[in-house]
């Protein structure tokens, strides 16, 4: 096959077999002292496959269980705002149980209120100019051009 390790068959078998049983190719390496590459070619080789270990980092949720965790995760940051934790640990515990937290969702300051676009929206349907509507909600008139007209 390859030319021949410090390693014998012994320790080749074993480092394949915990690599099927889902071990990395680089724990296989430092528990039996077969090079990485050699336990590799000799998995693909013989078709084995590798039993899927999941990779450490953030847990997926089922859909199913979605709207329990995101509830959990509301009670949560519940019990936490009234137990005088930090503003930032519930959105953190919150994603560590699936859950994602809106924030409150706040106007730039200069952003059109509500009253103002109503304004514009009434001035242009009564087809008064971009100056006239902006000198009546006090803006400029570049505010209020309307491109679509």
């Amino acid at each position: 096959m390859g030319r021949p390790g410090r390693w014998t068959a012994v320790q080749l078998e074993a480092s394949i077999e915990a690599v099927v049983g889902g071990a990395s190719y680089e724990t296989a390496q430092l528990l039996t002292g077969v090079p990485m590459s050699t336990v590799r070619g000799h998995v693909v080789r013989r078709g084995l496959l590798r039993r899927r270990v999941p990779r450490p980092g953030r847990r997926r949720v089922g859909e199913s269980s979605l709207p329990e965790t995101v509830a959990a995760a509301i009670a949560a940051a519940a019990r936490h705002d009234t137990a005088g934790e930090g503003a930032s640990t519930a959105p953190g515990r919150s994603r560590a149980h699936g859950g994602v937290m809106g924030t409150e969702r706040r106007r730039r300051d200069g952003a059109l209120s509500q009253e103002e676009r109503e304004e514009i929206r009434v001035g242009i349907e009564a087809g008064e100019s971009d100056t006239a509507i902006a000198n009546c909600i006090g803006r400029h008139r570049s505010t209020v051009c309307a491109r679509s007209r």
